[in-house]
């Protein structure tokens, strides 16, 4: 059981998300933008680099909910439990857009299915696009795959 998921499914696991109809052009600028902005994220955490997934990859949303020390705990303990960095991994994402959490505009989820040495895990990186036009990080969420 990945850990991390715990924490942070409080914040934004209560299914408050709907879908977001946006403009084609608009959606796929968006959605390459979020799932480059996933896969660096991820990529973060399987580097064990916390500290710039902090600085430059949370949303100042997300850090007005979370201590910056609870965050690298719950990483920690997931992290440790699956090994190092991802053997391979596929993408698929969602849109959604929500109020109900404080968050208002684009929110994407960027689903990862993540071999490690470990096994098969999905994870999950739920990403906001700031007023900077930049995305960053919402929610992160993990969970072993069927083994069958």
């Amino acid at each position: 059981m990945i850990l991390r998921g715990v924490i942070l499914s409080v914040v934004l696991g209560s299914g408050v998300f709907s879908a977001l109809p946006v403009a084609a052009e608009d959606s796929k600028q968006n959605s390459d933008k979020a799932v480059a902005a996933a896969k660096t994220i991820l990529g973060l955490v399987s580097a064990n680099k916390l500290n710039t997934l902090w600085e430059k990859h949370v949303s100042a949303w997300y850090k007005t909910k979370v201590a910056q020390s609870v965050f690298f705990e719950n990483l920690s303990f997931g992290r440790s439990q699956v090994g190092g960095a991802p053997l391979s991994a596929a993408v698929q994402n969602m849109t959604y857009s929500t109020g109900e959490q404080g968050i208002t505009g684009d929110v994407y989820a960027v689903t990862f299915e993540t071999k490690y040495a470990t096994g098969k895990f999905y994870e999950r990186i739920v990403v906001f696009k700031e007023p900077d036009g930049e995305f960053r990080l919402v929610g992160l969420f993990g969970t072993p795959a069927p083994r069958d």
